[in-house]
């Protein structure tokens, strides 16, 4: 029995560490994509907007479709299991 709970315990470990490393990647990913974002419209889309010429030559539209910030945050962990703080104090 001590064994299995060992076993699970440890699996549990590489399991934790799979999640922390996936919303430390998705933090990056939100951020590279922010950063994305605020290039094309900043950069991109300024030097764009003076060609007009060609906004209208194309048959594409240039629009996305916006995410929603609320849908689009990443949960945090609370159990202190997870975080490492101690429950007791």
């Amino acid at each position: 029995m001590i064994a299995l709970g060992r076993e699970l315990y440890e699996r549990l470990g590489v399991v934790a560490g799979h999640m922390d490393n996936l919303g430390k990647h998705l933090t990056k990913t939100v951020d590279f994509y922010n950063k994305t974002v605020s290039s094309m419209e900043s950069r991109l889309l300024a030097s764009a907007r003076s060609v007009s010429a060609l906004e209208e030559a194309s048959k594409k539209t240039m629009t996305v479709t916006p995410i929603d910030p609320d849908a689009a945050q990443v949960r945090a962990f609370t159990k202190p299991e997870l975080t490492g703080r101690d429950q007791r104090k």
